[in-house]
């Protein structure tokens, strides 16, 4: 299933699963990359994964009355902090500068 569709919580079940993400426990990514943008950008879930290759986040946040899914995946020789840092500029870009692409 389409994570737009589950973001835009047009289906049966959709609450379901956002309700789930929101209740991560591991908030160290992409919720700590929002901290900047927190007052415009709200967190609303994410699921994190990391392995011997990558690190990576997706997660779903609200700007306004736009939903948001953003993945990020970098080398583990990367930290977690260049992955919050990538999260906020892109966070911060659609609150100052809008979506890139609209449908």
């Amino acid at each position: 299933m389409s994570s737009d569709l589950i973001y835009g919580l047009n289906r049966p079940g959709d609450e379901e699963i956002l309700t789930a993400l929101s209740n991560q426990q591991d908030w160290e990514l992409g919720y700590e990359g929002l901290k900047e943008v927190r007052l415009q950008a709200k967190w609303l879930g994410e699921k994190t994964g990391q392995n011997n290759l990558v690190i990576a986040t997706t997660m779903a946040m609200a700007i306004g009355e736009e939903r948001y899914v953003l993945t990020v995946a970098i080398d583990e020789d990367s930290d977690i902090y260049t992955l919050r840092e990538i999260v906020g500029g892109v966070a911060e870009h659609l609150v100052t500068q809008g979506a890139l692409v609209t449908p």
